[in-house]
């Protein structure tokens, strides 16, 4: 079964559908019994869908960039916190 490093390294195949049949399976499973998985590919979901809406010409600031890449490191870390 893969762990979640390996999932953290799949998951842009997984949500490109690019990785092979097995492999698919494979993260899906772990996918139904790790939450904190589950976060991430649901986080990696709604970054794709919120720049999807961006136009092709729109600019994008450095301190836009900057909040994305903060926004995202407190998403990872929350994932390494162990639940209550």
């Amino acid at each position: 079964m893969l762990n979640c490093k390996d999932i953290t390294k799949k998951a842009n195949g997984y949500l490109d559908k690019e990785l092979p049949y097995f492999t698919r399976l494979q993260v899906k499973l772990h996918l139904l019994v790790c939450v904190h998985c589950q976060r991430y590919i649901n986080q990696l979901r709604a970054t794709i869908r919120a720049l999807g809406k961006l136009k092709k010409d729109t600019s994008v600031s450095g301190q836009v960039i900057d909040d994305i890449v903060n926004t995202l490191k407190h998403a990872r870390q929350n994932l390494d916190k162990p639940e209550k």
